[in-house]
């Protein structure tokens, strides 16, 4: 029995439906001590979907339904979440809680006006590979994003007589997600992101190419994009672009799933199995939040990996991943070709 006095159970002449009224006590939020939240008290172990109007290219998202309590008023569906008195209906994880509006209070598209810049964009994950684009006077800056971590570069390119931007996406989701928010914003749709990421297989060589098709989203950040699911998908048109321009200079290349998580001193020998029974040829930070941005933002983003330290042997081997220069620096130019390749129309 719920003994909490803060918790009361609402009544109606037909039906009841229990309702938190939670007084928050504390100093800053005083103003608002009684706080309508509506919870469902049952969580179901599977939940039904329907078609919303988020439209992705491979169909409308599937989002839960989230049926909000009878008798308490009309409620709104808004992605996963019923609406009750403009309330979301809480879910046992806040995780879950997906809201498709695109009425964010901070708006990227409030902050960054459009400018005159390419529209097909590098996310390059390789500082060095930049830092001597710029030295060479290969990359002209066109923005700054100013952030409390510093400011981040928005350069242009040009690559056979056609312009593309670059930029340093930041490491893990956030960071990712913020940076690509703004660049769209300033008018990119079109991004192919360049980067290392470890390897699940042993056999697979250090420097050898993996095209992710889709991600395990065991990270947080795509989870306020997209409804709760097991896996994102990268853009199938941009994919098919870099295995064009990689079969077209003669070079081999894995297609696969990759895991994408937050945690990078978490790859436990029990989740790198799971991972591995799943598909999984890569572990990174990023795919899956660029993969569920893009959807969002109705943008086009893959990305091309190259192996890197070793996950999938008894013991971590780095195999010096980072100092591999020649490599990175051709993978940057084979992801831009790749990128100017793909048509928008």
């Amino acid at each position: 029995m719920i003994r909490d006095p803060r918790i009361r159970l609402l009544q109606n002449n037909k039906q009841s439906a229990r309702c938190r009224f939670i007084t928050d006590l504390s100093g800053a939020n005083a103003p608002q001590a009684r706080r309508p939240v509506v919870e469902l008290m049952r969580t179901p172990p599977r939940q039904d979907y329907v078609r919303t109007g988020i439209r992705t290219r491979g169909g409308y998202s599937g989002i839960p339904s989230g049926r909000a309590p009878s008798g308490l008023g009309s409620s709104t569906q808004l992605g996963s979440i019923a609406k009750i008195g403009g309330y979301p209906v809480r879910r046992e994880y806040p995780i879950l809680e997906f809201d498709a509006s695109g009425d964010a209070l901070i708006n990227p598209r409030n902050s960054y006006a459009r400018m005159d810049i390419a529209d097909h964009c590098v996310p390059c994950f390789f500082r060095e590979v930049i830092d001597n684009l710029v030295r060479d006077g290969r990359a002209q800056m066109r923005f700054e994003m100013v952030a409390e971590s510093g400011v981040t570069p928005v350069y242009e390119v040009e690559l056979g007589g056609r312009k593309f931007a670059l930029f340093h996406p930041g490491l893990g989701g956030p960071s990712a997600a913020k940076n690509l928010e703004k660049v769209i914003a300033l008018g990119c749709s079109t991004f192919i992101a360049c980067g290392g990421a470890g390897v699940l297989d042993r056999n697979i060589q250090l420097g050898h190419l993996v095209i992710p098709k889709s991600a395990v989203r065991d990270e947080g950040t795509s989870y306020h994009y997209l409804p709760p699911s097991r896996e994102v998908d990268a853009d199938a048109r941009a994919v098919q672009s870099i295995q064009d321009v990689l079969e077209a200079h003669g070079i081999g290349y894995l297609v696969s799933k990759t895991w994408t998580t937050d945690a990078f001193y978490r790859s436990t020998p029990a989740k790198i199995h799971q991972r591995k029974l799943e598909g999984c040829l890569t572990v990174e930070m990023e795919c899956a939040t660029f993969f569920a941005v893009a959807q969002f933002r109705r943008v086009r983003v893959a990305s091309l990996l190259y192996g890197g330290d070793d996950l999938g042997s008894e013991t971590w081997e780095s195999r010096d991943w980072t100092k591999q220069a020649s490599t990175r620096e051709k993978l940057f130019w084979l992801t831009a070709e790749a990128c100017l390749g793909v048509s928008n129309t």
